[in-house]
């Protein structure tokens, strides 16, 4: 296995791939409003800045100016400007991430080709090393709590932008403001600003939308969606659904969303054709940015019926589209929305699970082609597998059953066992040896079941991790294992490999006699069938044969 940097090892010589380090989401296009919160945070920030939501909702546009203020920030950063959503504020929907998983993800574009520490105190370490070597903006989007970010704040010259739901405490010295709801004037000037031929409707009900709608500016951009296509009936018919709709919530439960939003979307889903409704549903299967050919695969549909689905769903906007990137999401808002939908539905997930967890494994393997293809497809290889990395994870835990609110799809064990066939040397780039060794006693599993190859290759991994960890007797089983499987595969090639790694390790347990007799079998089957190793393994037996006649 390569080595894993340590934060000594020449933290100066950073890999700069332009795409890997600038990957906050611009903000949306027509921003309205918070201009005096704006003028705030770009007054005071310095370390860095927290921005909360007064009424704890999401949806009150916390990431849009998060977004925003980085998008005027961005010139004093230029090592790199970096976005990640923690994934908290929704505990009941989404489990936020560890903060290991997002040191990692936010060191990877400055260490692109290197392994992470596996010690958590050492990975801090890199982490606080490298934001206070360089001038990095980071914007931790849906921060959880206190707990999580304090092992997340760069050091200066750095900076972040946090967001979160509610305010909590934070030590370092982050200039905190949290969002009320839109002022009247900015909430009307959105509103025209998504739909102008509101400008045309009767007063009263423009103020009744206003006053049902104005706190939220994700409801505003949803209900103004519905207004573009405006007669004389929509704003007297929409004002008697959300009536209606507000009853019905209420009554069926307590509510922790944002109302005015989960109400603007209950509208949205209600004026959307009934043929496009399992479309939108589908793409709940997304935790990240999508791409028009991801969206087409799990549809199961040709690309220009996608293209055209796209197109209704940005106009409604319940997607967004960035152009900079090509990459389409949801709000959390309407992704959760859509998550409850599509759950319902056990044997329509199913099917669209599965389409998404081919798709990622795909996509995930041709990164690693490209990546061993070295040259100038090593640095694309590395930027399409940090593209599809976060697709990756969330389809592992659902096919894994680490995440059981996904109903599984069919022949689980054929995924499972091809993740470590084709996907598992770049996984072990980016997690660190106890999480790979979780994924592989998981894949063991499904390979006892189902697939002997992918078993023999599983132990390979294991016993090359048990080596790292200086487990060696752990090792020796698995190495032992994996040579009886490749025996009965007639691998000779395997078979060789198994031997000399049985040799080493028998070596690093003291058993110099086993590890000459394994070396040699290794050695004249590696001549045999003509493989370079055999000159290098000839070096290491005739040394050991030198010692062992002393």
């Amino acid at each position: 296995m390569a080595q894993r940097l340590s934060p000594a090892a020449e933290p100066k010589q950073f890999i700069r791939p332009p795409a890997l380090r600038f990957t906050i989401t611009p903000p949306p296009v027509g921003f309205v409003g918070r201009q005096a919160e704006l003028a705030d945070l770009l007054a005071h920030f310095d370390r860095g800045v927290l921005i909360t939501s007064a009424a704890g909702d999401l949806g009150e546009g916390a990431t849009a100016l998060a977004r925003r203020l980085a998008a005027e920030l961005a010139k004093d950063f230029p090592d790199g400007c970096l976005e990640i959503d923690l994934r908290g504020g929704m505990p009941d929907i989404v489990t936020s991430l560890d903060p290991g998983q997002v040191q990692r993800r936010l060191l990877r574009p400055f260490y692109p080709d290197a392994l992470l520490p596996d010690e958590p105190g050492e990975l801090e370490r890199l982490y606080r090393d490298t934001f206070s070597d360089l001038k990095v903006l980071l914007l931790l989007d849906n921060a959880a709590s206190s707990t999580q970010l304090r092992h997340l704040l760069p050091r200066q010259p750095s900076a972040v932008i946090v967001t979160a739901r509610s305010e909590f405490p934070v030590s370092a010295k982050l200039y905190s403001l949290s969002l009320h709801k839109l002022r009247t004037e900015d909430a009307r000037a959105l509103l025209l600003q998504v739909a102008p031929e509101c400008a045309r409707m009767p007063q009263r009900f423009l103020n009744k939308i206003l006053q049902y709608f104005g706190s939220s500016p994700l409801a505003l951009r949803f209900v103004g969606a519905l207004l573009r296509d405006l007669d004389a009936r929509t704003p007297r018919a929409l004002l008697a659904r959300y009536t209606a709709i507000k009853k019905r919530l209420t009554a069926l439960r307590t509510f922790d969303a944002n109302l005015a939003v989960t109400i603007a979307l209950e509208l949205v889903y209600e004026a959307m054709p009934a043929e496009q409704r399992p479309y939108f549903e589908a793409l709940a299967v997304f935790p990240a940015p999508f791409s028009r050919l991801a969206a087409m695969v799990v549809w199961g549909i040709d690309m220009e019926t996608a293209d055209a689905l796209l197109v209704a769903f940005v106009r409604s906007n319940l997607v967004m589209y960035t152009p900079e990137t090509e990459l389409y999401a949801l709000h959390d808002m309407a992704s959760f929305y859509a998550q409850e939908l599509m759950l319902g539905q056990p044997e329509r997930t199913r099917l669209v699970m599965a389409r998404y967890a081919h798709y990622v494994l795909a996509e995930a393997a041709r990164a690693g082609d490209l990546y061993n293809a070295r040259g100038p497809y090593r640095e694309e290889g590395i930027w399409r597998f940090s593209a599809i990395w976060p697709h990756l994870w969330a389809a592992w835990l659902r096919m894994s059953g680490a995440d059981s609110s996904w109903p599984h799809p069919g022949n689980v064990d054929r995924w499972l066992c091809d993740v470590v066939l084709r996907v598992f040397p770049m996984l072990s780039r980016v997690l660190p040896m106890t999480e790979q060794m979780v994924i592989l006693e998981r894949v063991l599993e499904s390979a006892q079941r189902l697939d002997r190859q992918a078993e023999a290759t599983t132990l390979y991994f294991m016993g090359q991790i048990y080596t790292a960890q200086e487990e060696h007797a752990q090792a020796l089983r698995c190495y032992q294992q994996y040579l009886k499987i490749v025996y009965e595969l007639h691998d000779r090639r395997a078979e060789a490999e198994a031997l000399m790694r049985i040799g080493d390790t028998c070596g690093a347990l003291g058993n110099a006699k086993r590890a000459q007799e394994s070396w040699r079998h290794a050695l004249a089957l590696f001549r045999m069938i003509g493989d370079p190793r055999a000159a290098q393994l000839r070096v290491w037996l005739e040394a050991l044969e030198r010692k062992l006649t002393r």
